[in-house]
C-alpha cells in the first residue's frame, strides 16, 4: 500500500539534501574556483593529451587501439560542437614529439600545477587541512598522469570486447545503448578515481562511486544541453565567426570543472548525511560545551573500545552542521596538547580527564582574552571570577 507519509519524508530528505549541497556549493565559491581551474586546464590539456597517447602506444595490449580509444575519449568529453578541438589538439600533440626535454618538463609543471589546484579546492571542500608532504604529492600526481590512462585504456577495451562477444546485439539494434553505458562506464570510472586519490582524507569508496555515476550522467546530459544550445542559440558563431570555437571550448571546459566540483560536494553531503539533512535543526552551542561534547565521546571510546575516533565520526555525533567549525575545534584542543590527532585523523585524548580543567580546555579557544579595558586591577578580578566558574574538572561534566 502507498504511503503518503513516507513519501513526503523523502521528498523531504532529497529537498533538505540538494538545498545543503547548493549552499555548500556556492560558500565554497565553487563557481570562482572552476573559472581558476579552467585557466590552468587550457594549457595542460595538450601536454596531458600527450603524455596519455605515449603512455597507451608504449603498451602493446593499448597500441592497436590508441587511435580508437582517443576518438572515443574526445567523444564523450566534448560535446558535438566541440569535435573540432579534437584535430587541433591531436597536430599540436603529436607535434611535441620534437620538443626538447627542457621543454617537456616545463608542460609536465604545467600539468601538475592543475592537479595542485584541483587537490586544494578538494581538500576545502571535504575541509582536509592537513596538505601532502611534496614527495608524496608528486608520487600521487605521478600516478594519476600514468595509471590513468592505462585505467582508461583496459575500461575501453575490456567493454568493447564484451560488446563485440554479444553477437545478439546488432540483431536486437541494443548497439547504441550498449556504447552509451560503455560512456558512463568510462566516465564513472574517472570521476571515481579523482574523488578517491585526489583529496588527503578518507573518502568512503562506497559513496565516491555512487556519486561519480551520479556525476556522470549529469556530465552526459550536459554535453547533450550544451550541444543543443549552441545548435538553436548561435550567438557565439555570430560573434566570433571561425574563431567561436574557441570561447565554446573555453565555456564546456568551465561547466565541466563546475560539474566535477558539484559532484565533490554531493560526496561530503553524503559522507555526513545524519547532519545535513537536519541542518535546519541544529542548535547553536559555544566550542567550550562543543568540545565537552567530543571529549566525552573519546573517553568513551577510548575506555571502552580502547581505540580513537575520527575527525568524521566525532563530528556525526554533534548538532553542529559546519564540519570546518568542528576541525578549528580539535586543532585549537591539539595545539594545547588536549588531544592527538594521527594523519589519518584518529583522535585521541592526551590528558587526564580527573586532572584537567574547563578552565584550560577554555583557553584553548581564548589564549589572549579581550577583556576591553586597560586597567589590570579589573582584569585580574575578572580572570578570578572567570577561574573560579570553570574551575569544574572535565569528567564532572560527563
Amino acid at each position: 500500500m502507498f504511503d503518503i507519509r513516507l513519501y513526503k519524508k523523502y521528498l523531504l530528505i532529497l529537498k533538505n539534501y540538494w538545498i545543503w549541497v547548493f549552499k555548500e556549493y556556492l560558500r565554497k565559491d565553487c563557481p570562482t574556483v572552476a573559472a581558476s581551474i579552467t585557466l590552468t586546464s587550457l594549457f595542460a590539456i595538450v601536454p596531458a593529451f600527450f603524455i596519455i597517447i605515449n603512455i597507451l602506444d608504449a603498451f602493446n595490449a593499448f597500441s592497436s587501439l590508441s587511435e580508437s580509444l582517443q576518438n572515443f575519449l574526445f567523444e564523450n568529453m566534448l560535446p558535438e560542437t566541440a569535435t573540432t578541438v579534437q584535430q587541433y589538439i591531436t597536430k599540436i600533440s603529436h607535434k611535441m614529439t620534437s620538443l626538447p626535454i627542457t621543454s617537456v618538463i616545463v608542460l609536465l609543471v604545467v600539468i601538475f600545477l592543475m592537479i595542485k589546484r584541483l587537490e586544494i579546492t578538494l581538500n576545502k571542500i571535504f575541509y582536509a587541512n592537513r596538505q601532502r608532504p611534496m614527495l608524496q604529492s608528486l608520487l600521487v600526481y605521478w600516478a594519476l598522469m600514468t595509471m590513468g590512462p592505462l585505467l582508461m585504456g583496459f575500461v575501453f577495451i575490456s567493454s568493447t570486447y564484451l560488446i563485440s562477444m554479444a553477437w545478439f546485439v546488432k540483431d536486437i539494434g541494443m548497439e547504441q545503448y550498449l556504447l552509451s553505458g560503455l560512456s558512463l562506464i568510462f566516465l564513472t570510472t574517472g570521476f571515481f578515481v579523482v574523488y578517491k586519490i585526489l583529496p588527503n582524507t578518507r573518502i568512503n569508496s562506497k559513496i565516491a562511486l555512487l556519486a561519480a555515476f551520479l556525476v556522470a550522467i549529469v556530465f552526459t546530459l550536459a554535453k547533450k544541453i550544451f550541444a543543443l544550445y549552441m545548435f538553436y542559440v548561435p550567438t557565439y558563431s555570430v560573434i566570433y565567426g571561425s574563431l567561436s570555437l574557441i570561447p565554446i571550448f573555453i565555456l564546456w571546459v568551465f561547466v565541466t570543472w563546475q560539474i566535477t566540483l558539484l559532484g565533490a560536494v554531493m560526496i561530503r553531503a553524503m559522507q555526513y548525511m545524519k547532519v545535513t539533512l537536519n541542518f535546519k535543526k541544529e542548535v547553536k552551542r559555544d566550542d567550550l560545551s562543543i568540545s565537552v561534547n567530543m571529549l566525552k565521546e573519546l573517553h568513551i571510546a577510548q575506555r571502552e573500545l580502547k581505540n580513537g575516533m575520527s575527525i568524521n565520526d566525532l563530528y556525526q555525533k554533534t548538532s553542529v552542521a559546519d564540519y570546518d567549525k568542528i576541525k578549528k575545534i580539535l586543532y585549537a584542543l591539539e595545539t594545547a596538547n588536549i588531544i592527538r590527532i594521527t594523519a589519518q585523523d584518529i583522535c585521541y585524548l592526551n590528558c587526564d580527564v580527573f586532572d584537567i580543567s574547563l578552565y584550560k580546555i577554555y583557553l584553548a579557544f581564548n589564549p589572549t582574552i579581550n577583556f576591553k579595558t586597560s586597567s589590570i586591577r579589573k582584569i585580574n578580578v575578572i580572570k578570578s571570577q572567570l577561574y573560579k566558574q570553570l574551575d569544574i574538572k572535565l569528567y564532572e561534566c560527563f
